[in-house]
């Protein structure tokens, strides 16, 4: 309850989900961490499509809730999302553009997977983050030996949407906010005790860009 609570004062992932048609077509690009269970929890109507290149935190409750569960190698991973035959009101990519040698790929498959009224939600790291102390579950970019070089900038997902005809519509450069601050204080006391983030952690540090991206519509207009 907290949690959907904060999220209805911010801008992030839950806060979007939360805003969504109860049946709506959800594409979850890297649906690891038991995502599938999060997103039909919101929205047990939905219609949800999952992919990822393996069954990274996803038990048989995660297997079970998913309508649609793909593992695509990761050699080929965009190739093979392009094909899915289906459009979506709502594409999540929480999380992997930082893992991605390519991010343009990304940008360039959920052009052509968004309905015309549909979102695209990409969360990633703040540049911010390179300075953040470590914690164990990430707080400092580099504490995942995973991410690519440098944290990906406003500048770069502004050029990869006007080269695929996507418009950033909303966004946040990884300041918290007062809400979260305030929330957040005391738990910033337990993490610092148990050298681990909790669950409020990112949102008190201001870990995440978010950024809200639709399909330029004036393409279609004759």
């Amino acid at each position: 309850m907290l949690k959907k609570f904060i999220s209805r004062l911010t801008f992030n992932k839950y806060s979007v989900i939360f805003s969504l048609n109860r049946s709506s077509t959800v594409l979850d690009v890297g649906c690891g961490n038991h995502s599938p269970s999060l997103v039909k929890s919101i929205l047990p109507n939905c219609i949800y499509t999952g992919v990822d290149i393996d069954y990274y935190n996803l038990d048989e409750n995660d297997k079970m809730l998913a309508d649609h569960l793909f593992i695509f190698p990761k050699e080929r991973f965009f190739d093979n999302l392009e094909i899915l035959d289906s459009k979506f009101d709502l594409i999540l990519a929480t999380h992997i553009i930082e893992h991605l040698e390519d991010p343009s790929l990304l940008f360039q498959a959920c052009s052509k997977l968004l309905k015309i009224d549909g979102v695209l939600l990409i969360s990633t790291p703040s540049i911010r983050s390179i300075n953040f102390p470590s914690s164990k579950g990430t707080l400092n970019y580099y504490d995942d030996k995973t991410h690519i070089e440098m944290p990906i900038l406003f500048s770069q997902v502004y050029d990869f949407c006007k080269m695929n005809n996507l418009l950033i519509v909303k966004y946040k450069l990884g300041r918290p906010s007062i809400v979260s601050k305030l929330v957040g204080f005391p738990f910033e006391l337990i993490r610092k005790v148990l050298k681990r983030n909790v669950f409020t952690t990112w949102s008190y540090w201001g870990f995440e860009d978010i950024y809200l991206i639709k399909l330029n519509k004036n393409k279609f207009k004759s």
